[in-house]
C-alpha cells in the first residue's frame, strides 16, 4: 500500500529523516528485553531503491541501534555491555548494510546545480527530555562544525531529525527545513499543537505541518507510526510530496 501510494506520487527523489526503525532505550536497573524493529523498514529500503533514488539522514532511533550495538561509528559513542551488545550487533549490522545501497547523509550534504541537500546528525543529548538537559542550546558555531557554511548562491534542503532546532538552521542558511520526531504530537489539539512531544513539551505547533521562519520554512512531517503509546488522535499517518517551484519560494 505505502509503495503504491508513493508510485502515484511520482517523486523525483525520496528523503528519509530519520526513525524509520524502532530502537527501544536502555533503562538503568531493569531488565532489557529486545523489542527493536529494523526488518521491515529495511524490506522497504530495499524495494524502493529500485525505483528512486533516496536520501538518508539519521534520527534519534537509528542513533540509538547503533550505540546498543557498540559501533564506533556513531555519533555518541556509548559503551553498553556485552550482553546488549550482542542483542544488538545483527540488527545493527543489518541496518547499516541496508544504508550502504542509498545515499546516507550524515553531517554531509549532495550538490546539485542549483539546490544542495544536507543530513544533520545531533549528538544524543538533544534528544534527551528537556527537565533531565542541562541546558544544551545549538549554537551557529555547532551547526558550522557539523555542516560547514552554505553556498549563498544555491538553495538549501536541510533534515535535521528534531524540529527543536529549526529556527537556528535557518538562521544558519537553510532554505527549508524538514523534520519530524514527534510523531505528529501523537494527540493534536486543535489550534494548540502537540499534547506533549518525545522532550515532554506541551502544545507546541511546530509538531506538523508548514512554517515560516524570517527567510526559511520548516515542514515536519507526522509520519506513519507510533512508538512507546500505540495511538495517533487528531493525527493522520502522512507521507509528504512537496514540490518547489523555482525563484518563487512556494511549496505545495
Amino acid at each position: 500500500m505505502l509503495i503504491r501510494k508513493i508510485d502515484e506520487l511520482q517523486p523525483d527523489f525520496i528523503l528519509i529523516g530519520g526513525d524509520l526503525i524502532r530502537s527501544h532505550k536502555v533503562h538503568e536497573n531493569r531488565k532489557y528485553i529486545d523489542r527493536d524493529a529494523v526488518s521491515v523498514s529495511v524490506s522497504l529500503i530495499e524495494k524502493l531503491n529500485k525505483k528512486y533514488k533516496i536520501y538518508f539522514s539519521y534520527g534519534n532511533h537509528e542513533q540509538r541501534l547503533l550505540q546498543k550495538a557498540g559501533f564506533d561509528d556513531c555519533k555518541d559513542a556509548v559503551k553498553y555491555d556485552k550482553y546488549i551488545q550482542d542483542i544488538s550487533k545483527g540488527k545493527a549490522e543489518e541496518l547499516k548494510s541496508a544504508l550502504k545501497e542509498v545515499c546516507v547523509l550524515d553531517n554531509s550534504s549532495v550538490s546539485f546545480e542549483d539546490f544542495d541537500i544536507t543530513g544533520i546528525t545531533l549528538p544524543m543529548k538533544y534528544y534527551t527530555p528537556l527537565f533531565l538537559r542541562k541546558g544544551e542550546e545549538l549554537p551557529e558555531s555547532d551547526i558550522r562544525e557539523m555542516i560547514g557554511d552554505p553556498d549563498d548562491d544555491k538553495f538549501h534542503i536541510m533534515m535535521i531529525h528534531t524540529p527543536m532546532y529549526y529556527r537556528n538552521v535557518i538562521t544558519h542558511g537553510a532554505d527549508l527545513v524538514l523534520s519530524g520526531h514527534y510523531h505528529g504530537g501523537t494527540v493534536y489539539i486543535p489550534y494548540f499543537g502537540a499534547l506533549m512531544t518525545p522532550q515532554y513539551q506541551f502544545l507546541v505547533k511546530e509538531c506538523a505541518g508548514m512554517l515560516k521562519y524570517k527567510n526559511g520554512t520548516l515542514i515536519v512531517n507526522r509520519g506513519l507510526g507510533t512508538h512507546s503509546v500505540n495511538v495517533r488522535i487528531n493525527n493522520r499517518p502522512e507521507i509528504s510530496l512537496i514540490t518547489i517551484k523555482p525563484g518563487k519560494g512556494q511549496y505545495v
